[in-house]
């Protein structure tokens, strides 16, 4: 059970644990990233479960870690509530075209270091990274993101532009 090893540990601030569903998801990022040419866009747990995967580490829990909580649970899913800074040479800033967007937060834990193969695309203002991108993607799709742009998307076209990029990539 090593991908349970990944997501445990004696802090036990990160919730219930499915360890089926775990080993499920580690099985198709394998999958897809061995096998496959498809793209790849992992939110929130996603972007967490790709580093574990990979073999990078997680933060369990932030505020134990030193970094203010990215959790604001009651705050409205649709509005930005804090910032990241975006790398210009990543694929997120070819995206977005920005170096700052506002992004939605719902998490309480977080990339450490990066895994082998990946880098860091945006950092909150406070340091946490809240993107990654694989390092030599060889034109594959492949980006994940700590917030979530699918619940911005309706009222912000820069979060569009990330789902719409990524459905682009799937009919290539």
């Amino acid at each position: 059970m090593w991908i349970h090893a990944l997501w445990t540990g004696n802090d036990r601030k990160i919730g219930n644990l499915i360890i089926e569903r775990d080993e499920q998801e580690f099985f198709m990022l394998r999958y897809f990233l061995e096998q496959t040419r498809k793209p790849v866009l992992g939110i929130c747990r996603g972007l967490q479960l790709i580093n574990a995967g990979l073999g990078g580490t997680l933060h369990q829990h932030l505020p134990d870690a030193g970094y203010p909580s990215h959790t604001l649970p009651m705050y409205p899913r649709q509005k930005p509530s804090h910032w990241v800074e975006v790398q210009r040479d990543s694929r997120l800033y070819e995206i977005t075209g920005k170096e700052r967007l506002g992004v939605n937060s719902y998490h309480h834990m977080a990339v450490d270091v990066p895994a082998p193969g990946l880098r860091a695309a945006a950092r909150s203002d406070d340091g946490v990274i809240e993107a990654l991108e694989q390092k030599n993607a060889d034109g594959r799709f492949f980006l994940a993101v700590q917030w979530h742009p699918e619940m911005m998307a309706a009222a912000d076209p820069i979060q569009q532009r990330i789902i719409t990029s990524f459905v682009q990539s799937c009919s290539l």
